[in-house]
């Protein structure tokens, strides 16, 4: 950053001096001649407009905590990668902002069959992909999710659309999905989320595995360039079927300390950051030139336990972590509204029942339970956690809380990318798993929690299946009381058998200069640009 500055600078003193010796090589000549007089003030005039409009130049810089590594839809993981990906690709269907109401994207209307097992998408004509690759057709749609439901994709979520058993293209703008079972959640996990966000063919015929790195959508904004670990840049779609952004530019910036993205926050060097330290939202809510949104989440944050792996193949040891963990405690810490995660379910998500029963905070418990299962003195293991500052500070304090009843954790700190490559191999004893989670449980559950997760491939850390016959059994009830009942049972096989320990529930903060205008919220820590405009930068 302060090198882009100092060249800032430099261009400055140059275009200053530039305009110093035009208008002076202007001044000279026909002093007698009235045209030539009038030319320096029109020269003049037209300098200045540039320093109006600079102010409010359509470009946006946002941090984000963690380079993507994937913006393939088929492989999309981390928030920062969805921040990203939102606003180059499109779904079929999309939420509201905000919300968790289905609404129309590439297809402006749907029908359901009676028995819910033939989904008619009726999708919009003439939207263009970026680069060229022609107008998006049902064949698009056929191809996006044939390629995430083949095993030699190795799609990560492949699992929240396995429903699916045909696709059928009735004609360039009408598709066809036929489903095992009639399910409430399949239109969901249709949406721009992960899988759901829509692939050309024609690009990927052509760029083969690259489409990683180059990715192709029909969204607001294309992909311009990415230098991994520094920044990903995308630039306004004008084509755009629903019309072009105002923005013109938008920079992703890794920044991985929220300290450092606060201090380029204060310098003005970036515009917009999500916060997750309660020290930095203390410091932004009492500087009146920040503007702090706020929106209480269904984010979710887990410890996830190996249960292949001894000693945690006794449930009594799982039991005793989590009775040796104070929930409280760590939501107090981390602040901004945190609420403590008793269950496997976020409140405001369906499903969740404060009835469920919970294992509260209780370290005498916790040492009776590791005695019965041979561990009087407790044990060593280790926590395989990324190099994050929230996270950070989350383990230390979860370090020492078990440290009280005789379970010694070590912190084995790598990059995100190591992170997922040792977490889905089966290496971790312990590990971290931050969701970014959605209305329906199924998404979480399916996604993170099923036993056909348990591999390389998949994202069940945690390698247990015990829940797999409920899981299945909630995604297809369309009786909702009854799917209630379901996921109630589930939530407290869960507490039983304590596969993976819930910790908090954050609260979605993010930190904005004041210019930046009409930026909308989302309830997952979800960035969308299209509606975001610069106005007043500076003032």
């Amino acid at each position: 950053m302060r090198t882009r500055n100092l060249l800032t600078c430099f261009l400055a003193i140059v275009l200053v001096l530039g305009m110093f010796v035009f208008l002076g090589c202007g001044a000279d000549p026909a002093v007698d001649d009235p045209e030539p007089a009038e030319e320096p003030e029109e020269e003049e005039e037209e300098t200045e407009e540039p320093e109006e409009t600079a102010a409010d130049v359509q470009e946006i810089t946002l941090a984000i905590t963690r380079d993507p590594e994937f913006l393939d839809p088929a492989h999309l993981s981390w928030t920062s990668a969805h921040g990203v990906a939102n606003n180059i690709f499109n779904g079929l269907v999309k939420w509201e902002t905000g919300t968790f109401d289905i609404v129309p994207d590439l297809a402006y209307d749907w029908d359901i069959s009676e028995d819910g097992r033939t989904y008619t998408f009726y999708l919009h004509e003439g939207v263009q992909w970026h680069g060229g690759y022609g107008e998006f057709t049902a064949d698009d749609v056929k191809f996006t999710f044939e390629r995430a439901l083949d095993p030699e994709t190795g799609s990560r979520w492949d699992g929240l659309i396995n429903l699916i058993t045909d696709i059928v293209v009735v004609d360039d703008y009408t598709v066809e999905i036929h489903i095992e079972e009639a399910s409430p959640v399949f239109i969901h996990n249709m949406s721009a989320y992960r899988p759901g966000k829509i692939m050309s063919r024609a690009a990927y015929e052509d760029i083969g595995d690259d489409y990683n790195f180059e990715p192709i959508g029909t969204g607001p904004f294309q992909f311009e360039r990415w230098i991994p670990h520094e920044e990903i840049v995308l630039v306004a779609f004008d084509d755009y079927f629903e019309g072009a952004p105002t923005l013109r530019k938008a920079t992703f910036l890794v920044i991985a300390e929220d300290t450092v993205g606060a201090m380029a926050v204060e310098a003005g060097e970036i515009d917009t950051m999500l916060v997750s330290l309660e020290e930095i939202y203390d410091k932004f809510m009492a500087d009146p030139d920040i503007v702090v949104q706020e929106l209480p989440s269904t984010g979710t944050r887990y410890l996830q336990i190996k249960t292949v792996l001894e000693p945690f193949t006794d449930v009594r040891v799982r039991q005793a972590m989590a009775h040796a963990i104070d929930r409280q405690a760590i939501a107090d810490m981390v602040g901004m509204g945190t609420l403590p995660l008793v269950t496997q379910l976020p409140q405001m998500m369906f499903g969740y029942d404060e009835n469920v029963p919970v294992r509260e905070y209780d370290p005498e418990l916790a040492m009776d339970l590791l005695a019965e299962a041979g561990y009087p003195d407790g044990f060593e293991t280790q926590y395989y956690g990324r190099d994050i500052e929230i996270e950070r500070d989350v383990f230390t304090l979860m370090q020492s809380q078990l440290a009280q009843v005789g379970i010694d954790v070590e912190y084995v700190m790598m990059d995100s990318t190591a992170w997922m490559t040792a977490t889905t191999a089966g290496e971790s004893p312990l590990a971290w798993l931050s969701l970014s989670a959605r209305y329906d449980p199924d998404a979480i559950l399916s996604g993170f929690f099923h036993g056909d997760r348990s591999s390389p491939e998949g994202r069940n850390f945690t390698w247990w299946g015990g829940a797999d016959d409920l899981i299945n059994a909630g995604r297809v009830e369309m009786d909702e009381a009854r799917r209630a009942e379901i996921y109630f049972d589930l939530q407290v096989l869960f507490n039983e058998e304590v596969p993976s320990i819930p910790l908090y529930q954050p609260t979605n903060v993010r930190a904005l200069h004041p210019w930046v205008k009409g930026f909308q919220l989302g309830q997952v820590e979800d960035t969308y640009l299209y509606n975001t405009y610069i106005e007043g930068r500076g003032r």
